[in-house]
């Protein structure tokens, strides 16, 4: 939850659902190989790379007919991949 409202401050609505998987991803370890999880840090942490990432993606030129999907569908699910596979493969 925390890493979701984080991502939210940083990148607006598109962040929240990249902020919320990067949260759970950094809290349960089983996804990436590890007995602990990365707790509420490698939630800030996620929450932090969430929004960073989405902010970064929604600066990003698009046609016109393509602006209006763009913080609906094409952001959370670009930023939750990347973040995803940061925590994972990192």
């Amino acid at each position: 939850i925390l890493a979701g409202y984080i991502a939210v401050s940083i990148a607006d609505k598109p962040g929240i659902v990249a902020g919320m998987i990067g949260g759970a991803i950094a809290a349960d370890g089983s996804f990436y190989g590890s007995d602990a999880g990365a707790g509420f840090l490698g939630g800030i942490v996620a929450g932090f790379l969430a929004g960073y990432i989405a902010k970064w993606i929604k600066d990003i030129k698009v046609p016109k007919a393509m602006a209006p999907i763009m913080p609906i569908i094409i952001i959370p699910i670009i930023s939750s991949v990347v973040v995803g596979l940061i925590f994972i493969f990192l």
